[in-house]
């Protein structure tokens, strides 16, 4: 059976590790979305991109809508989530955190944001196995009017992750449209010390067109990462065993990688090994043949070794391997429908969004089409049980 979280991990990508020893990933939404070693933090989804100042016709017009740079990610009348791509930090590291800035507006006076409206915070420390919802942000908790705050220095409020701990709910007690209340800009969430393999993402809603959440320099930070850059990791099943892929963009000091495979997603035996580059700031493609795959569902990862020993493993991939009809589905991307593939009997499906959460269910057969009008423009995951197990694709939904 898979494992809903960790096929959506194995999905979004192996992530990116850094070479330095020290990092700071920042993700400043001014149009780029690259995952570079110590420099940019990607993500997956499609934000809404807002200048750098108020227009002439909002409240407070010339003020500041972004924290450091041109434009900031804009949340207005609607539910919008970004996914951050992993990072991966060694035994050694310490002080790990995630960062990030919010600004709340109203287009006019007397809007602004309130309780209702919030910025929930979902963390993984195990490249996305399982999430917890750490931090939640809202607006005005108390009185009348609703919250305005700016990207002001002020104080830091941070929090600790707990692995499935209880969320940390923090909003304003006062507040009004001059953007002189007592609401936060500067959050921070602690991590704990050593391997971490972090994903996170962030999912903001209000409910009004006059109300506007505005976060800016999303931050990843750590004081010792990995050595090396891994670009995408991939296990696909062939007439040959299942082929086993991955690319590096850089590596520093790298020994070589061990091929590990489990039939669970806790217990791994290495298979294979391969040699790393050493020091390298090219490009790297390397690949391990499973010729004795297990029958069923596996699940494969790589253990990653430094050439002082330090070791850490990487997000792990499932591929199913023998036996029944693989299930699939075209077009892919898909504008508007999707067909399932012909022969595949009866099935249950679910599409989930990239939090695993079940956007449509349903039962159908082979050959019918699928309605997916419904969903916003983006990545989603179709998850189809069938007579001979369970299988999960990745499709696009294009406007």
């Amino acid at each position: 059976m898979f494992s809903r979280t960790l096929l959506l991990a194995a999905a979004l990508g192996a992530g990116t590790l850094s070479a330095q020893a020290q990092f700071t990933a920042v993700q400043s939404f001014n149009g780029t979305n690259n995952n570079t070693p110590a420099g940019e933090l990607g993500y997956e989804g499609t934000p809404a991109f807002i200048g750098s100042t108020a227009p002439g016709t909002w409240r407070n017009p010339g003020d500041n809508l972004s924290f450091a740079s041109n434009s900031a990610w804009r949340i207005q009348n609607a539910t919008e989530g970004l996914m951050f791509r992993n990072r991966t930090t060694t035994a050694a590291s310490t002080g790990n955190y995630i960062q990030f800035r919010v600004a709340a507006w109203g287009t006019n006076g007397g809007a602004g944001l309130d309780a209702d409206d919030e910025i929930n915070v979902n963390v993984s420390i195990d490249g996305g196995l399982t999430y917890t919802n750490t931090l939640r942000i809202t607006g005005k908790t108390n009185g009348s009017g609703n919250g305005y705050w700016n990207f002001t220095p002020g104080a830091l409020n941070s929090t600790t992750y707990v692995n499935g701990g209880a969320v940390r709910v923090t909003g304003p007690n006062t507040g009004n449209d001059d953007h002189n209340g007592d609401g936060f800009s500067n959050f921070r969430i602690n991590l704990p010390n050593g391997a971490l393999s972090v994903r996170f993402s962030i999912i903001a809603s209000n409910n009004s067109a006059d109300e506007i959440w505005i976060i800016d320099e999303v931050t990843v930070g750590s004081s010792a990462p990995l050595p090396v850059e891994l670009k995408s990791f991939t296990a696909e099943a062939t007439s040959k065993g299942t082929q086993v892929r991955w690319a590096t963009a850089s590596e520093k000091n790298n020994a070589g990688f061990k091929v590990q495979r489990g039939t669970t997603a806790d217990k791994f035996e290495t298979i294979g090994q391969v040699a790393g580059h050493g020091t390298s700031t090219q490009a790297h493609s390397y690949e391990w043949l499973d010729a004795r795959p297990l029958s069923g569902t596996s699940y494969y990862r790589l253990l990653q070794t430094d050439t002082d020993g330090t070791e850490t493993y990487s997000p792990a991939v499932a591929v199913q391997s023998g036996g029944g009809t693989k299930a699939t589905f075209f077009p892919n991307p898909t504008t508007g429908s999707i067909v399932l593939a012909p022969g595949i009997g009866t099935v249950r499906y679910r599409i989930l969004n990239p939090l695993g959460q079940a956007v449509l269910t349903g039962e159908a057969t082979g050959g019918s089409t699928l309605d997916v009008q419904t969903l916003r423009a983006g990545s989603y995951f179709l998850e189809l049980n069938t007579a001979s197990g369970r299988q999960i694709q990745r499709f696009v939904r294009e406007l």
